[in-house]
């Protein structure tokens, strides 16, 4: 009795050091990743480590699905978030009537999908893209983009080096520093002399596989590599929240590879 109860406790710690640095999980509550994602999935998620030397530089792919925390922070609380990657740092994302292109390939698997959830959007002239015009990245009337029509947007990468045009303005104020016209930003980084900034880190884009009812990059912009905190690695088990008892339980989806 005495062994049983040692080795519970044992399971029970290595449980919570797991869960504390390893693994966690993460509860579905919306469907703006759906197929992939439904609501009432419980998915495991895999930590991801930052630090200054960039040992434990995050192992992440396109097409990876993260879970993050909230880029506005001041509105919206410590909330998390779990998205599909669709831009690395360096890449050039674009959207041409609803599909997907990065690095001037169209990404094959996630357009099928997006083609399933677009609701029968046709084109510009339909009046739910006429609402969203004014909330889609970067806000900005001068950047004319569209839920349907975005870019060909850089997302920026450690190095990179922006240059101070108006239109670079807008579309980069949440990665250049506010100056008060000087060599040194408010956070003491260096501009360079010739009217360039130099990006002192990754960034990301994100997007969820609902295409028109998903909140992500396309309305905020650029995910901060920090603010990742782990990749999604499958689905533990899956409760429909419609459903009671039993018939609660959706059997097909536990222990689910998330692809």
């Amino acid at each position: 009795m005495k062994k049983q109860f040692i080795l519970f406790l044992f399971i029970i710690g290595i449980s919570i050091i797991l869960k504390a640095f390893v693994f966690s999980v993460y509860h579905v509550i919306s469907g703006s990743m759906k197929p992939t994602l439904l609501i009432g999935d419980k998915v495991l998620i895999k930590k991801i480590f930052l630090s200054n030397d960039n040992i434990g530089k995050p192992k992440i792919n396109p097409g990876d699905i993260i879970v993050f925390k909230s880029v506005d922070a001041i509105a919206l609380g410590d909330k998390k978030y779990i998205k599909r990657i669709t831009g690395m740092p360096g890449d050039t994302v674009k959207i041409i009537n609803g599909l997907l292109i990065r690095n001037g390939s169209y990404e094959k698997k996630l357009n099928l999908i997006y083609r399933k959830t677009r609701h029968k959007i046709i084109d510009e002239s339909d009046f739910r893209i006429q609402f969203l015009k004014d909330v889609i990245f970067p806000g900005n009337k001068e950047i004319n983009y569209s839920i349907l029509n975005f870019g060909p947007l850089i997302i920026p990468k450690k190095g990179m080096k922006i240059s101070f045009t108006h239109e670079n303005k807008i579309l980069y104020r949440s990665v250049i520093p506010q100056y008060p016209g000087n060599p040194k930003c408010k956070d003491g980084s260096e501009l360079l002399q010739n009217g360039f900034y130099c990006v002192e880190k990754d960034y990301y884009f994100v997007m969820g596989e609902n295409y028109f009812s998903s909140k992500d990059s396309r309305y905020w912009g650029f995910l901060p590599e920090e603010n990742i905190i782990g990749k999604a690695c499958f689905i533990l088990f899956s409760l429909d929240p419609n459903k009671k008892g039993l018939r609660k339980i959706r059997w097909n989806r536990m222990f689910r590879k998330i692809e």
